[in-house]
C-alpha cells in the first residue's frame, strides 16, 4: 500500500514540477566575419538547428581558372532556431559575440529586445536560395517598393515578394527579411503575377 501512495505522490510531484514548454524561434547570432560556416557547424554539432545563407557562384581567377565558390550572403551572422533558454546558453559560447537586437523597439527599461526573425521569412529565404539561378544580394529595404507579387513560372514558382524596378530597366524580386533588409534577385516581369 505504501508503495502505491509513493508512486501517486511521485506522479503528482512530477506533474507540478514540469517546466513550461518554451517556443523555438529564429534568432541571429553575431560571430566574426568569415567564420560563419565554421561556427554554424559547431552549433549544429551541439544539436541546434542553424542556417547560414550561402550561394554558390562562379569566380574567374587571374590565371583564367574558373572555380565554383560558396559565398556567405550575410556576413558575421548565423540564424539559430532555439528557445530563449538555449539562446542564453549559446550567447556564452566563446565565438558568439552577441545576438542581434531589434533597434525598432524598446522594452520598459529602454533597452532593445533580442531580434526574432519570423519562421515564414526564413522558410521563404531558404527556398529562394535553393531555387535561384541568379545571384542574390542582401540590401536595406528600398524606399520605393512596388506591388506584392507571386512567382508563377520557373524554379521560383510560389515565392511571394515585391517588385522593384531599377533605373536601368532591370526588374528585381524583393523578399523581406525583417530587421535585416531584403533579399534581391533579378527576375523577368513575365514570371510574376500581382496578388
Amino acid at each position: 500500500m505504501k508503495n502505491s501512495r509513493e508512486t501517486t505522490t511521485q506522479k503528482v510531484d512530477d506533474a507540478v514540477g514540469v517546466p513550461s514548454i518554451e517556443k523555438k524561434e529564429w534568432f541571429v547570432a553575431i560571430v566574426n566575419n568569415r567564420s560563419e560556416k565554421k561556427y554554424a557547424q559547431v552549433l549544429q554539432n551541439e544539436g541546434y538547428e542553424v542556417f547560414v545563407p550561402i550561394q554558390s557562384e562562379e569566380r574567374i581567377w587571374r590565371n583564367g581558372t574558373v572555380k565554383i565558390v560558396d559565398r556567405v550572403l550575410i556576413a558575421a551572422m548565423i540564424f539559430v532556431y532555439c528557445t530563449e533558454s538555449e539562446r542564453k546558453i549559446i550567447v556564452n559560447m566563446p565565438f558568439v559575440k552577441r545576438f542581434m537586437v531589434d533597434q525598432s523597439q524598446k522594452d520598459k527599461n529602454g533597452r532593445h529586445p533580442i531580434a526574432k526573425i519570423p519562421k515564414n521569412q526564413i522558410d521563404t529565404f531558404r527556398e529562394l536560395l535553393e531555387k535561384a539561378d541568379a545571384p542574390i544580394t542582401i540590401e536595406m529595404l528600398p524606399l520605393h517598393i512596388g506591388d506584392k507579387v507571386k512567382v508563377v513560372r520557373g524554379k521560383l514558382t510560389g515565392i511571394e515578394g515585391k517588385i522593384l524596378q531599377q533605373k536601368c530597366g532591370e526588374t528585381f524580386l524583393i523578399v523581406e527579411i525583417s530587421l535585416l533588409g531584403c533579399a534581391k534577385l533579378k527576375i523577368s516581369m513575365s514570371d510574376v503575377e500581382k496578388i
